[in-house]
């Protein structure tokens, strides 16, 4: 998984990011620069970027842009960690190194290996740093590949392909939930879906539609795949379609967070 997870506006947000990721100095974090830990390290490091943003206020050029953007990069329990390690830094010195600042830390205090990056938003042209869903395909495309560079299977197959297809909770949500409190976004979304089931109406979003689609194409396209594998004279080829076939069927229907909420509050 590579998914970003915030953006940083102010020097208070870009010092509370770098304490976090680096826990507060306990661990070191891997610069372009080279490795810093103490708080020293850190404030130099958080000054710098601001200067450097505030630098295109200065000049009259666009000064809208983030200072830093924070994307977390993990792998499931039983990954090789130093492979995993490796293959982060791989795909941090391909895509940033040494256009892009960045403070990179891995977190060895969960089951699954898991590193946080930070990277400061313009580059040493002063080109902001384009994050959309091209580019966030072609860097999971790019870490699998350099997974399986270092031993990791790995693929960057899309959630909806695996089965999932509701969004990732933020942080935020995901962190209230876990306490059992629900968070202002969920309460909210709760409240829409009562409002317009009271009205009459269909609390339906794009994004239901939209899985709900990709999920009627999963029955076509996995069983078709399936078919044509089992006609095949090699073994290996026969047993995947098998498999294929099965996952398809034990494949749940399309739910989304909201479709989820939707049958609560209608229940």
């Amino acid at each position: 998984m590579l998914k970003v997870l915030s953006r940083t506006y102010t020097a208070t947000s870009v010092r509370n990011t770098l304490d976090y990721i680096g826990r507060e100095g306990e661990l070191e974090m891997e610069t372009r620069d080279g490795p810093i830990q103490d708080s020293d390290d850190r404030a130099a490091l958080t000054d710098e970027w601001v200067a450097y943003n505030r630098s295109f206020h200065a000049d009259g050029r666009n000064g809208r842009a983030s200072i830093s953007t924070h994307m977390m990069l993990s792998m499931p329990a039983g990954t090789d960690r130093h492979a995993f390690k490796q293959s982060v830094r791989d795909f941090v010195k391909d895509e940033f190194d040494p256009r892009h600042d960045y403070a990179l830390t891995f977190h060895d205090d969960t089951d699954h290996p898991h590193a946080h990056l930070v990277v400061l938003t313009r580059d040493d042209e002063g080109q902001a740093l384009q994050i959309g869903r091209k580019n966030l395909d072609r860097w999971r495309e790019q870490f699998a590949e350099k997974l399986r560079g270092n031993g990791v299977e790995a693929d960057a197959s899309p959630r909806h392909a695996r089965g999932k297809f509701d969004k990732n909770l933020q942080r935020g949500d995901y962190h209230q939930r876990n306490k059992g409190r629900l968070s202002a976004n969920l309460a909210k979304e709760a409240r829409a879906v009562d409002q317009a089931l009271r009205e009459g109406r269909t609390p339906e979003r794009p994004w239901d539609k939209v899985m709900r689609e990709r999920r009627e194409a999963i029955g076509v396209s996995y069983p078709a795949a399936a078919a044509e594998l089992r006609q095949s004279t090699n073994a290996a080829d026969r047993a995947l379609g098998e498999r294929v076939a099965t996952f398809e069927r034990n494949m749940p229907p399309a739910r989304t967070r909201h479709q989820k909420i939707v049958a609560e509050v209608s229940a």
